[in-house]
């Protein structure tokens, strides 16, 4: 955290500037996101220009080779779950080239990492696609979620809802 503690013996207001603070975005019970009113919480970590919502999507632009995006969870047992389901839309020229879509998840047992992860492709073309991320067969798909991170396809990416599916899983 941040504290500051000023001192200021004069009748006249101190103004301070603080720069270069990255706030993290609030912890939410959410297991189901929309577009419609903003980012929902989610906020570009990489490589991606400032999340926007336009017309019920929200718009994952890339500015490099590794973007990502991610928000915060709070209260989510990840055994309730056992898929991540993400409706898009491939962006930009590339979008008529089969794609793949990452989701990454952090616990109380540690934050993102390859072994929290899952990869599940996206169809050639530029039309809504219901994409199934099957996170339940994972092993380390477990405890309490603390986060959730989308590494969208390069030429970037249109998110009209993220969900977190309920069931039971078949760990195989």
């Amino acid at each position: 955290g941040l504290v500051l503690r000023l001192v200021h013996h004069a009748d006249r207001p101190v103004r301070v500037t603080i720069a270069g603070l990255r706030l993290s975005p609030v912890a939410t019970r959410r297991t189901c996101w929309t577009f419609n009113d903003g980012a929902g919480g989610w906020r570009a970590d990489h490589d991606l220009e400032p999340l926007r919502a336009r017309d019920g999507a929200l718009i994952c632009a890339p500015t490099g080779t590794d973007p990502y995006l991610s928000t915060a969870l709070m209260d989510v047992a990840a055994a309730e779950f056992v898929t991540v389901s993400i409706r898009c839309r491939q962006r930009g020229p590339a979008a008529g080239a089969a794609g793949s879509l990452q989701i990454f998840w952090a616990t109380q047992e540690g934050g993102f990492a390859p072994e929290r992860s899952a990869t599940a492709p996206i169809l050639a073309g530029a039309g809504w696609r219901d994409v199934s991320i099957e996170v339940g067969r994972s092993p380390s798909w477990r405890g309490i979620l603390t986060a959730l991170r989308i590494d969208p396809p390069t030429h970037g990416l249109e998110i009209a809802k993220v969900r977190l599916v309920p069931g039971s899983p078949d760990r195989r």
